[in-house]
């Protein structure tokens, strides 16, 4: 089975985290499970998952304020909270917070497959457009590649024709030279 990804699991009903972990590890994600909040943030940490699905209700914390110190910490972790509370205001300020998504319970197998799927393909998607950024070169930002005189000249007597106001200037050549870049 291929590998889709890491999903760190934190709620404290041990049943959906029975049927969570089992149902993600039989798609391929890789994932830990916690039903304790205590010292959860260096456990994320050190797992570095794509997903954290984290319950809103939790004994001894809020799991608002646990999705702000994840997104605060600045990982690149996305977050899908869990909970039972279907009300707008509780998913608005998950939302407001940094939540990627929002879940109530009981949920769905296949809609929490769809969202974590969506998720981590999103952030594959944004990890492959910076590493693209990163490797492009200068000469990918250049309108005009070439070095010749011949380019040389060209461009200048297009920019004198531009600053004159001149509407339009037809340059020919053989198909493929780039006449089009100086449109």
């Amino acid at each position: 089975m291929k590998y889709r990804g890491k999903i760190f699991l934190l709620d404290d009903d041990e049943l959906i985290i029975s049927m969570l972990e089992r149902a993600l590890r039989g798609d391929g994600y890789d994932v830990q499970a916690e039903s304790d909040p205590e010292g959860v943030l260096d456990r994320i940490r050190e797992f570095s998952p794509d997903v954290v699905l984290l319950d809103i209700n939790l004994p001894g914390r809020n799991g608002i304020d646990i999705l702000g110190e994840i997104v605060g910490r600045g990982g690149r972790s996305q977050v899908v909270m869990l909970t039972s509370d279907d009300t707008a205001e509780t998913a608005v300020k998950a939302m407001k917070v940094g939540a990627a998504d929002y879940l109530t319970k009981p949920f769905n197998l296949d809609e929490v497959k769809i969202v974590v799927g969506r998720i981590i393909e999103k952030g594959s998607l944004r990890n492959e457009v910076e590493y693209l950024r990163k490797i492009s070169s200068e000469i990918t930002n250049q309108e005009i590649v070439g070095k010749s005189n011949v380019i040389h000249k060209l461009t200048e007597r297009c920019r004198k024709f531009a600053a004159a106001g001149v509407p339009m200037v037809l340059i020919t050549g053989e198909s493929g030279t780039g006449k089009e870049i100086f449109a």
